[in-house]
C-alpha cells in the first residue's frame, strides 16, 4: 500500500541564467496507487495546490521549469513534470546568496526531528536592510500553508503531507508548524571535519 511512502520533490528553476533547486519531502497520507502513479500524483498535487503561492513569494527574475520526484522508500520510482511559471513580484532579485529561511517543526523534539528549507529568489523589494518585509513573510506563510498538505486528482487520488526526512535515522516526521526567519539567510555547506 502507498500510505506512508516518502518522496523527495525537487523544484527546479532558473534565477536569471543560474540553475536553482529547492528540495522538500512529502509522505503519502491517504489514497495513492502504485509507486509510479504516486510519483506522478505528487507533481500534479504540488502544481495545482502550491505552485501559485510559491511563485507569489518570488522575484519575476525567477522562472520555474521542472518538478522532479524521486522515491525515498521506492528508490527506482520517479517522475519529472515540465512546468511553466515566473515569480510574481516585479523587480530585481535580491543577492542570490541570500534566501528566506523557513524552520520546520514536527511533533518530536530534538535536532533530528526539525528541518529547514531556504526559499530562493526573493525580490529586492522584499528585503530591507537584511530584514524580510512583513508582507513577504505573509506570502511565505501562505505558501507554507498551501504546501503543507496537497491533494492530487490525477493519475490517482492521494494526499501528501510535508515532512522532515532524517537521513541519519531513516525516519519521516510530518511538519506540524513552521517559522519564517525575519532575516535573510545564507545557506552554507560545511565540509566534513570543518566547523562546529
Amino acid at each position: 500500500m502507498a500510505i506512508g511512502d516518502v518522496w523527495r520533490l525537487t523544484i527546479k528553476g532558473l534565477i536569471g541564467a543560474d540553475d536553482n533547486q529547492n528540495v522538500v519531502h512529502y509522505q503519502v497520507t491517504s489514497g495513492g496507487g502504485s509507486p509510479s502513479q504516486d510519483a506522478e500524483a505528487l507533481t500534479d498535487a504540488w502544481e495545482s495546490g502550491a505552485m501559485a503561492d510559491y511563485l507569489a513569494c518570488l522575484s519575476s527574475v525567477y522562472s520555474i521549469e521542472t518538478l522532479s520526484v524521486r522515491g525515498v522508500t521506492h528508490a527506482t520510482a520517479g517522475f519529472d513534470l515540465t512546468v511553466v511559471g515566473a515569480g510574481a513580484i516585479a523587480g530585481e532579485v535580491a543577492p542570490t546568496q541570500t534566501s528566506a529561511l523557513i524552520n520546520l517543526r514536527t511533533a518530536k523534539f530534538g535536532r533530528s526531528f526539525r528541518g529547514k528549507t531556504y526559499l530562493p529568489a526573493l525580490a529586492e523589494s522584499a528585503v530591507s536592510n537584511g530584514s524580510i518585509t512583513p508582507t513577504e513573510v505573509g506570502l511565505i506563510d501562505a505558501y507554507m500553508l498551501s504546501a503543507g498538505t496537497i491533494v492530487s486528482a490525477s493519475p490517482v487520488v492521494a494526499s501528501f503531507s510535508l515532512g522532515v526526512w532524517s537521513r541519519e535515522l531513516l525516519e519521516m516526521n510530518l511538519v506540524t508548524g513552521h517559522f519564517v526567519s525575519q532575516f535573510a539567510a545564507t545557506q552554507r555547506r560545511r565540509k566534513p571535519g570543518v566547523g562546529a
